[in-house]
């Protein structure tokens, strides 16, 4: 999939510039309202899409077929539930649609904004586009403003995201990144005098554009976009995300003294109803300290009271979420004292591959011993308990090419050594430990099968003593493992 590239927003504040000042929409009253015609019709919000549709596609955006006017129930004649089906399911929130891009058949969002409610979000959004693209902006990207031919409302196109904490984290050092690019967010706006305030948990989210090389139903992630199997997926640690922060609907800009951020703000309540400065009758507050509690406190639900093994973060996340504003660290602080705990030698955060167990979770040492075979960080003394429990291992993973099978199984106990084949390309990267046939330390048929056709036509292959790495279209190396492994 090709990656999200911004295009020139067009502002609704100057007509001239406002893409839909020469089309027009189809009346609403030209197509019957489906609003109460059966079971999985168009709720009243979908309808306004549903209205919206043609025009949207003049401009590039494509909606899917439940949106489109000429559409048919696929579950009609059919002993299927409208629950079932991909066009059955309706929207949550009909502030919120997506679509795809025709241009290059990414998929975005679409975000309805009325003047009404959310004009200081509009305005807001054309700060955040002045903001210079260094790597510490983490402002989700606002690739076009469109405002509808009615003028009644304007549509921000974004891309399309996902919650920041689905799939769960796996490993340290994706804990880490995620906090890193978290700070450093903040820190960011800070800088340029933006105060969010509200920052909590359900305003960051990820691009998974390359997490999730097609994609996923917008209604359902757990399933592919045409919701008839699991959308498939690398780990973080094999494609790196970008988090964003989102809504901007109160943030305000405020001018800074000396290079340090002051503002006095009325009190606005956000998602997070537990800061502390919000349970006092003071009638204003400074919003900086207050962006710091939100990601503090987001940190600490979302993560050291989720997984194990953080501890380390918690005096950092302690002063982020004290109770007094000016006992807080600025958001600069927090940074300097971050990059000093996850680079100090001494620290545990330098085993960035080491597995991040849930809390209470079951079957704990099994899932430590997958974590470490999948990834090729098997601890050298454990083979002979590898060897073991290597059934348990041998599953098949989804890749973006296809489903491969992951040996697991155990180890040369010749030389202590886990042999490691890595078959690497643009589109996939599948790790995994070679399969022994454990009665006489030889890799097993199915692996010499894969060997041999790799050496077969002298395309790169090469083998040294315990690891063995492979350049070869995905495509065509998982499909012959996977033939050869049945």
């Amino acid at each position: 999939m090709s990656s999200l590239r911004p295009v020139a927003v067009r502002s609704p504040a100057r007509p001239a510039t406002v893409t839909a000042s020469s089309a027009t929409s189809v009346p609403p009253e030209s197509a019957p309202s489906q609003s109460s015609e059966f079971r999985g019709a168009l709720n009243s919000g979908e309808i306004w899409w549903r209205d919206q549709g043609d025009w949207l596609e003049q401009h590039g955006y494509t909606l899917r077929r439940r949106y489109k006017r000429d559409w048919k129930p696929s579950w009609e004649g059919t002993k299927k539930q409208f629950w079932q089906c991909e066009d059955g399911i309706p929207l949550l929130y009909s502030q919120f649609m997506d679509a795809t891009r025709t241009e290059d058949k990414t998929m975005v969002g679409l975000k309805k904004v009325t003047p009404t409610n959310s004009l200081h979000e509009i305005e807001f959004c054309h700060i955040l586009t002045l903001l210079p693209p260094e790597e510490r902006n983490h402002c989700v990207p606002i690739l076009e403003i469109l405002r509808v031919p009615d003028g009644s409302a304007d549509i921000l196109v974004m891309p399309f995201l996902r919650d920041f904490s689905d799939p769960p984290f796996q490993s340290v050092g994706e804990v880490l990144e995620f906090c890193r690019q978290l700070f450093d967010g903040l820190d960011f706006l800070h800088d340029h005098g933006i105060a969010h305030r509200d920052c909590h948990g359900g305003n960051i989210m990820m691009d998974p554009s390359h997490m999730y090389p097609q994609m996923f139903h917008p209604l359902n992630p757990d399933m592919d976009r045409t919701l008839t199997k699991k959308a498939r997926h690398f780990s973080r640690t094999d494609r790196p995300v970008k988090y964003y922060f989102i809504d901007f609907g109160i943030s305000e800009q405020y001018p800074s003294h000396d290079g340090a951020p002051t503002a006095s703000a009325p009190v606005h309540v956000g998602g997070d109803r537990t800061v502390p400065e919000f349970q006092t009758s003071a009638a204003t507050h400074d919003p900086f300290p207050t962006d710091v509690y939100y990601i503090g406190n987001l940190v600490r639900e979302y993560i050291l009271q989720k997984y194990r093994g953080l501890e380390t973060l918690e005096p950092l996340i302690h002063d982020m979420v004290q109770d007094s504003p000016a006992a807080r660290p600025s958001a600069k602080e927090v940074v300097k004292r971050f990059n000093a705990l996850r680079d100090a030698k001494a620290s545990p955060l330098r085993s960035k591959h080491k597995r991040v167990p849930l809390r209470g979770e079951a079957f704990g040492l099994f899932k430590d011993i997958r974590h470490a075979v999948c990834n090729g960080v098997f601890p050298r003394g454990a083979s002979a308990f590898s060897i073991r429990l290597a059934p348990l291992f041998f599953v098949q993973q989804p890749t973006a090419a296809g489903c491969c099978l992951r040996g697991a199984q155990g180890t040369s106990q010749h030389d202590q050594e886990k042999s490691k084949l890595s078959l690497i390309d643009d589109c996939t990267v599948i790790r995994g430990i070679v399969p022994v046939d454990q009665a006489n330390n030889t890799p097993l048929p199915a692996l010499t099968k894969v060997l041999k056709l790799l050496r077969s036509d002298g395309r790169h292959a090469s083998e040294n003593r315990n690891r063995i790495a492979v350049r070869r279209s995905s495509t065509e190396i998982t499909d012959k493992f996977g033939e050869a492994c049945l």
